[in-house]
């Protein structure tokens, strides 16, 4: 007691110097005092407290102003605030009256007005009507207000393309302060897709919010005609979340003097664009033309060009490609059909990170027939430009070839007249393919010891069936709680409770009043939601008497139960308890929540 006559003492005295100050600084606006209240969001929760403030301007009433009784809400005196001003030398002195208002039921909260005294002059405030949301509501609420945290857009730079051309599609994610982002999956049926790279991050502002956007480049290109859908694009990053625990609902709210926030996790996915592919033209199609789409050069060398009929020519064509590069495949030559060929090989040497533009080099090995041959005819390729809208061919001329006569292709022998052509030596005689079997086996090594035969083997085979055995278990357990989410519900609130307890006896040790009162409120609203089988947030004090009489529970307990809430909301809103009174609120709620687990689930 002593210690809040001195809070009184000194806050008066604050209050009387701020007032001699404003009077000493310039003379005070003349202006008739004024009376409004007003709450600080424009929606309440039920259980959730809110503020409404009740500020005086132009002149100090000489007692806190009292507030009507709610209809469907508990009010709470919270203190008081004094703030001046000066313009063009008018001073100006405002006091606010701050209220706890804690909702008990969804629909409309009506505040009628309030009337105070201030100089003898009667003020009054004007009467607000207000929205409750149920925690659904609530939920939904919060949904929307995440929404514009951090939301993902998927970007095409045209609404048109050809078969096979490659376009690169822009993935923009934006977020007021993100962490541990990562693109999960993006959706694009009929499209083949390269690898998404994150190339670009920038700022930008939007309904006076700043942003990071973080962009993401992923080529794709079509593999059918027709109007083809591009996304949706799915990302998971974790956003920061301002919050106070006891009055802060809307993330946009400003942060507290100590910047706190909450780290919650966020799957967001995009909308749905539409590219429609058109098809290639079908006239003048080349004849070497095997499906290649994009900007093309090309480069070709041969060697060697010196050889003997018969040698390998290695055959090397370098093509150059702003498009897509792993189905560009040679096209068959109709000229070479003097050589024979081997299949090719390919290597890409990518020099974009996104791989829409690189080298693909391609070697072939081939051989002439005969020496009859003077060059490797020429080499053609056909794409189709799709910035043109036509085909294009590139040619590289023949390579000379020098080829001579194998030296081991002579000419038969000839024999001189009576000469006789040498004689065939005779045949040899036939091999004895089968050896002879050694008739001794030679000393026998002895093995080593067979497990087979040792008890411990026989021990280690239970082992496995002892781990199938506990896995079947488990996953039995799993399965009834999934069929009963009442029991699961249950074991989640024991949970929940051991360790909240836990905490509460470290918060009693530290004598932290709020955290204390507040998780003692929680728990037992967790442990009220689990009998009544209600969300823990909707549970207020109204449930005693209109869900828990039903159950039959004593009245002496539900008047215990009264006592709690009654001195939870008191201690969170209108001063400090001891250490004793810890102690035993602490003893109050384990007596509580024990009782509590005895009744029967509605």
């Amino acid at each position: 007691m002593r210690k809040s006559r001195f809070n009184g003492t000194f806050l008066s005295a604050a209050h009387g110097l701020l007032l001699l100050f404003a009077l000493l600084s310039g003379p005070l606006s003349a202006d008739a005092a004024t009376l409004t209240a007003s709450f600080n969001r424009e929606s309440l929760v039920v259980g959730q407290p809110a503020v409404l403030s009740v500020t005086f301007e132009g002149g100090t009433p000489g007692a806190p102003p009292a507030v009507p009784q709610l209809e469907g809400a508990q009010a709470y005196f919270n203190g008081q605030s004094t703030q001046w001003r000066s313009v063009n030398g008018v001073a100006t002195v405002t006091q606010s009256f701050n209220y706890y208002v804690q909702p008990l039921r969804a629909g409309e909260l009506r505040v009628p007005s309030i009337t105070a005294t201030v100089d003898g002059q009667q003020v009054t405030s004007q009467p607000i009507v207000i929205k409750v949301l149920s925690a659904e509501e609530a939920q939904s609420a919060e949904q929307q207000a995440l929404s514009r945290l951090a939301w993902v857009e998927v970007e095409l730079p045209e609404t048109e393309a050809y078969l096979g051309e490659v376009v690169p599609a822009l993935i923009k994610v934006y977020a007021t302060a993100a962490e541990q982002l990562q693109l999960h999956q993006f959706k694009a049926e009929g499209f083949t897709l390269g690898k998404a790279q994150n190339t670009l991050q920038s700022r930008e502002v939007i309904n006076n919010q700043a942003y990071h956007v973080v962009t993401f480049h992923m080529p794709i290109a079509a593999r059918k005609i027709g109007r083809l859908p591009v996304g949706p694009a799915e990302c998971t990053l974790n956003v920061q979340v301002p919050v106070d625990g006891r009055t802060r609902t809307d993330p946009f709210a400003q942060l507290d003097m100590f910047g706190r926030y909450q780290v919650r996790p966020m799957r967001i996915t995009s909308e749905v664009e539409h590219l429609n592919v058109l098809p290639l033209p079908t006239n003048n199609v080349p004849t070497h033309f095997n499906g290649a789409v994009g900007q093309f050069a090309m480069n070709v060398t041969a060697g060697p060009t010196n050889l003997a009929a018969g040698d390998p020519i290695t055959f090397k064509v370098e093509i150059q490609a702003t498009g897509t590069l792993d189905d560009l495949r040679l096209p068959e030559q109709t000229g070479w059909r003097e050589f024979k060929t081997y299949p090719a090989t390919a290597q890409i040497m990518h020099k974009d990170p996104l791989g829409m533009a690189g080298v693909k080099v391609f070697e072939q090995v081939v051989v002439p027939n005969h020496a009859e041959i003077r060059e490797l005819p020429p080499f053609l390729f056909s794409y189709f430009d799709p910035d043109a809208g036509e085909y294009r061919t590139l040619t590289r001329p023949a390579i000379a070839l020098n080829i001579r006569p194998n030296a081991a292709q002579s000419a038969q022998p000839t024999f001189a007249s009576g000469s006789q052509p040498p004689q065939q030596a005779p045949p040899e005689p036939p091999r004895e393919d089968i050896a002879h079997i050694e008739p001794r086996l030679g000393a026998m090594a002895t093995g080593s010891v067979v497990w087979i035969r040792q008890p411990w083997f026989y021990v280690a085979q239970l082992v496995p069936i002892g781990a199938w055995l506990g896995a079947l278990l488990w996953r039995r357990r799993q399965q009834a709680l999934a069929r009963d989410p009442r029991l699961l519900r249950r074991r989640q609130v024991d949970q929940l409770v051991q360790t909240g307890l836990k905490e509460l006896r470290l918060l009693a040790d530290r004598g932290e009043t709020a955290a204390f009162y507040e998780t003692t409120l929680r728990l037992l609203k967790e442990q009220l939601g689990e009998r009544l089988d209600l969300p823990g947030v909707s549970i207020t004090e109204s449930v005693i008497d209109e869900r828990l009489r039903p159950l039959g529970m004593p009245d002496d307990l539900r008047q215990r139960l009264h006592g709690l809430f009654q001195t939870c909301n008191h201690a969170r809103y209108a001063g400090q308890q001891s250490a004793a009174d810890l102690g035993h609120s602490l003893a109050e709620l384990e007596s509580l929540l024990a009782a509590l687990r005895k009744l029967p689930s509605a």
